[in-house]
C-alpha cells in the first residue's frame, strides 16, 4: 500500500474537524505526490454548536418549599437551600461555560450538560457545578487550547474576566477541568465522543447514543455520572420527587454536622446518600405519593441502620441477574445505578464504623418520635442534625498541627496532610484495633495564631470493644499509636517543602485542643493553581550571638533541600574535634510524655546499649541544641543547630 502526504491549509486543531495531534511531516517522500486541503465550515453559526441542557427552574424549588414548609424552614436555617440569586448565578455560569467551549471547539460540535446535584435538584448554595462535556477533539488538544499552548503563535485563550482556570487534570482516569466562573467552582468531565457534524442538522440524543455505541472503559466511566442521574430520576415517581429533593438536602446537612462529609477522611460521598435514598423506591417499601420529606428521612434510617454493610448494596439485582461480588479491599460497597462501579470504594473501616454508628443513633431517634406519636417535622430534623460534640465526647485526641510560611504554601501542606489521612486510618485500624478514632472534618485554628499560616486538625480517641485491661498492654497499644503518628509526620514531610514549614501529630489531652475554633473557609477558586504566584522567600533564622568564631558553626541555613539525618549529625559531633559533645543537648519524642531533652553524652551512652529499655532510636530525635557560656557575662546562650521541623542544619552547612 502506497502513502500519500495530505496537508491541511491553516492547520489548527482548535478550528478543524480533523482530530489529531498535528501534522509533523513537511514534505512527501514520493515525488509529486501531495495535495492541499482547505479548512471548511468557516461560517458555522454560533447556534449550530453545543447547547447546554438545563431541565431545572427556580420555580421548581419554590414549589418544593411550599409543599413542605417545616422542612423548608429547617433547611433555610442550615443554609441548605439555594436562593434565587445563587440559582441565577449558576445558570449564568453554565451560559458562560458554553460560550467558552464554543470558542475552544469552533467549528467542531460539542455537547455539554450538568450532572450531579444540580441536575437532581439537591444542590445547596455552596455546591459545585459538575458538567459533562463531549466533543470530537482529543482531550489533550482541548486542554492545550485552553492553556494556550497548542501552537507557538497562539495567544493565551481569551477567558472572560469573571472566569479563571484553576487546574487541568489531564492524565486522571476521568480527565477533569476545574474553573471558577462567577465565583462558582465548576468541574468539567470531558471525553471524546462521536457527535454528528453540525451542518448535518441531525438531532443529537445522548441517551440513544449511549445505548447504541460501545465505548472504551474510560468513556464508560465518565458517562456514569450522566447515566446515574437519569436512573435516579426515573426511579423516583413524579409525586415523590419534591419530598426526595428536600430529604436529600437534609441528609447532606446530617452528614456535615456529624463530621462525615469528606471523602478524603474515608467517609461515603454525598452521592452515596442520594443513591441509597433513591434505592428506597427501588426496594418498594410502600412509599406512596403522600410521603413527606421527614417521613422519607425516617425511612432512610429505618432501612439502612439495619443493613449488614459487609453485603454490597445493589441498585437493581433483578436486572443484573447475579449479585455483585464485594472486593476484599472494599470496606463498603454501594453499586452505582449505571453499573458495577463501587461509589464507596474509598471508605475505610474506622470511618465506616462511625457512619454506621450515626445511622443507628438516627434510627433510635426515629423510634423515639414514633413512640411519642409525633410527626417527622422540624423538631425531629433539628434533633437529628445536632452537631456532634467532639470535645465533650472524647477525653483524648490526636492533634495535628501544621505551619506554613505563606497562605499558598499552607494550603499545599494541608492538602498533603489530607492525602495521608486514609493511610493513617488504615494503619491505626490494622495495628491498634483496640483504639477507636473519630475524625472531625473541619480545620481549626488557635485564636492567637495567624489562620493564613497555621492550621490544626483533631481526631477524637476512645476505647474500642477490645481495649486491653492490663496496664502493660494499654501502654503497648498507646506506644504503637505514637509510632504511627511519627511515621505519619515523616510521610507528610517526605515531599519537598520550603524551610520553615512543619507538621506535628501528637496524642494529647482535651485541654490541649479546647481553645481551638473553626478556621476560615478556604475558597479554592480564590487562587489559581495552574500558574501560582511566586512565594516569598523563607525567612532566615537569626542567631542571638555570633558563634562562628567559637564553634565553627555557620549561622546560615543550608540551601540544600535534603536535610541530613539526625544520625549523621550525631556522628559529626562525635568525630569532629571542633565540637565539644558536652555542650550539646538532644530533644526527642517520648512515646508517653512528648518532647523531652537529654544531654548528648547520656544519649551516646544509651546508644551504645541498643538492647536496653532506655535506648532512643534516631527517628525520634527532633533537634540538637548547642549551649555556649559567654566568657564575659557568664550567661548561657542556647541555639538550635539542627531541627527536623524547620529542616534547618547548621552542622553541615
Amino acid at each position: 500500500m502506497d502513502r500519500l502526504l495530505v496537508r491541511l491549509k491553516d492547520w489548527d486543531v482548535g478550528k478543524s474537524w480533523i482530530v489529531g495531534r498535528g501534522l509533523k511531516e513537511d514534505v512527501s517522500d514520493h515525488y509529486g505526490a501531495a495535495c492541499l486541503l482547505s479548512r471548511g465550515c468557516e461560517n458555522v453559526a454560533g447556534e449550530d454548536v453545543g447547547r447546554v441542557q438545563i431541565a431545572r427552574s427556580y420555580e421548581e424549588l419554590e414549589k418544593d418549599c411550599a409543599a413542605d414548609a417545616p422542612v423548608s424552614k429547617f433547611l433555610l436555617s442550615q443554609n441548605a437551600l439555594p436562593t434565587k440569586a445563587s440559582f441565577a448565578t449558576r445558570v449564568a455560569a453554565l451560559s458562560a461555560l458554553q460560550d467558552i467551549f464554543a470558542k475552544a471547539f469552533y467549528p467542531s460540535p460539542f455537547y455539554m450538560t450538568p450532572v450531579g446535584s444540580f441536575t437532581l435538584g439537591t444542590d445547596s448554595p455552596s455546591s459545585d457545578l459538575d458538567i459533562l462535556c463531549l466533543g470530537l477533539i482529543h482531550r489533550r488538544d482541548l486542554f492545550s487550547i485552553l492553556r494556550g499552548t497548542d501552537t507557538e503563535e497562539r495567544d493565551p485563550f481569551p477567558f472572560p474576566e469573571h472566569c479563571r482556570l484553576i487546574r487541568i487534570v489531564a492524565d486522571a482516569k476521568i480527565p477533569i477541568l476545574e474553573l471558577s466562573i462567577h465565583g462558582i467552582h465548576v468541574d468539567v468531565q470531558y471525553a471524546t465522543f462521536p457527535i454528528p457534524a453540525t451542518h448535518s442538522r441531525i438531532a443529537f440524543n445522548l441517551d440513544a447514543a449511549i445505548a447504541e455505541t460501545v465505548f472504551p472503559a474510560q468513556t464508560r466511566a465518565l458517562l456514569a455520572s450522566y447515566t446515574d442521574a437519569q436512573l435516579i430520576q426515573h426511579a423516583v415517581s413524579d409525586t415523590c420527587k419534591s419530598a426526595f429533593r428536600l430529604a436529600a438536602r437534609v441528609l447532606k446537612v446530617w452528614a456535615r454536622v456529624k463530621g462525615m462529609d469528606l471523602v478524603k477522611l474515608g467517609f461515603p460521598p454525598s452521592h452515596a446518600l442520594i443513591v441509597l435514598l433513591a434505592g428506597l423506591f427501588k426496594r418498594g417499601g410502600g412509599l406512596s405519593g403522600d410521603v413527606t420529606a421527614g417521613g422519607l428521612v425516617a425511612e432512610f434510617f429505618r432501612v439502612w441502620s439495619a443493613h449488614d454493610w459487609d453485603v454490597p448494596v445493589e441498585w437493581d439485582s433483578k436486572v443484573r441477574g447475579t449479585s455483585v461480588h464485594r472486593e476484599e479491599r472494599d470496606r463498603m460497597t454501594v453499586v452505582a445505578p449505571s453499573g458495577s462501579i463501587n461509589i464507596c470504594r474509598n471508605v475505610v473501616t474506622l470511618s465506616r464504623n462511625v457512619w454506621v454508628q450515626e445511622l443507628k443513633r438516627g434510627y433510635d431517634l426515629v423510634c423515639e418520635v414514633e413512640a411519642q406519636g409525633s410527626e417527622f417535622g422540624e423538631d425531629f430534623l433539628e434533633k437529628l442534625c445536632q452537631e456532634y460534640p467532639i470535645l465533650e465526647q472524647h477525653s483524648s485526641f490526636i492533634h495535628i498541627q501544621t505551619s506554613g510560611i505563606s497562605f499558598q504554601q499552607l494550603q499545599k501542606l494541608k492538602a498533603t496532610v489530607e492525602r495521608q489521612f486514609i493511610t493513617l486510618h488504615i494503619h491505626i485500624h490494622q495495628r491498634c484495633p483496640s483504639i477507636a478514632v473519630r475524625p472531625w472534618s473541619q480545620w481549626l485554628v488557635q485564636p492567637e495564631n495567624d489562620p493564613e499560616t497555621t492550621a490544626n486538625f483533631i481526631l477524637g480517641l476512645s476505647k474500642g470493644e477490645t481495649f486491653p485491661t492490663s496496664p502493660s498492654e494499654q501502654k503497648s497499644a498507646l506506644a504503637m499509636l505514637d509510632n504511627l503518628l511519627v511515621n505519619f509526620e515523616a510521610q507528610v514531610m517526605a515531599e519537598e517543602f520550603p524551610v520553615g514549614m512543619w507538621v506535628q501529630a501528637l496524642r494529647v489531652a482535651k485541654d490541649a485542643v479546647s481553645n481551638l475554633v473553626p478556621a476560615p473557609v478556604y475558597d479554592p477558586t480564590s487562587a489559581p493553581v495552574e500558574m501560582p504566584h511566586p512565594e516569598p522567600a523563607a525567612p532566615q533564622r537569626v542567631f542571638e550571638r555570633d558563634l562562628v568564631a567559637a564553634t565553627g558553626i555557620s549561622s546560615t541555613i543550608s540551601s540544600k533541600s535534603k536535610l541530613r539525618s539526625s544520625e549523621d549529625v550525631f556522628n559529626r559531633i562525635v568525630w569532629d574535634n571542633r565540637f565539644d559533645p558536652d555542650t550539646f543537648v538532644i530533644g526527642y519524642m517520648d512515646r508517653f510524655t512528648g518532647i523531652q531533652e537529654i544531654p548528648f553524652t547520656d544519649f551516646a551512652a544509651r546508644k551504645a546499649d541498643q538492647q536496653g529499655e532506655d535506648w532512643i532510636p534516631f527517628h525520634r530525635v527532633w533537634y540538637f541544641k548547642r549551649v555556649v557560656v559567654s566568657g564575659q557575662s557568664g550567661e548561657s546562650v542556647v541555639e538550635v543547630v539542627w531541627d527536623r521541623k524547620s529542616k534547618s542544619d547548621c552542622i553541615f552547612s
